[in-house]
């Protein structure tokens, strides 16, 4: 990882604000509209769950200083703009999270069907 804009770690660590409730709506099924872009349509997904798990592991691994601070990324989805390494892996895990309810909710609609 780089820090490409130089980015000072003491200085973003007290200034540091977590963006949790724009991220916690992530996780809840159909609270902000959004258009899936087509290649966000995995093949196969229990593969790619398990191989971006133990990506997410290995990053946190190599920030155990709160590094992560310093890197970002810019993410479209509810507004939420630029997010730091630690945003971006619950934003992964509020995303997943996502996915299973909405994957309940239609495994109760197939039943009722």
């Amino acid at each position: 990882m780089r820090n490409s804009v130089g980015l000072m770690l003491d200085q973003e660590l007290g200034h540091y604000q977590f963006k949790q409730q724009l991220l916690d709506e992530v996780g809840i099924s159909r609270s902000f509209v959004w258009m899936r872009p087509d290649h966000k349509s995995p093949a196969e997904v229990q593969v790619q769950l398990q191989e971006q798990l133990q990506q997410c592991l290995r990053t946190l691994a190599q920030l155990p200083n709160g590094e992560g601070v310093l890197y970002r990324t810019t993410m479209s989805v509810n507004g939420l703009g630029k997010i730091d390494v630690y945003e971006y892996l619950y934003f992964l895990a509020k995303h997943a999270k996502r996915h299973v309810m909405q994957m309940e909710r239609n495994a109760t609609e197939y039943k009722l069907a």
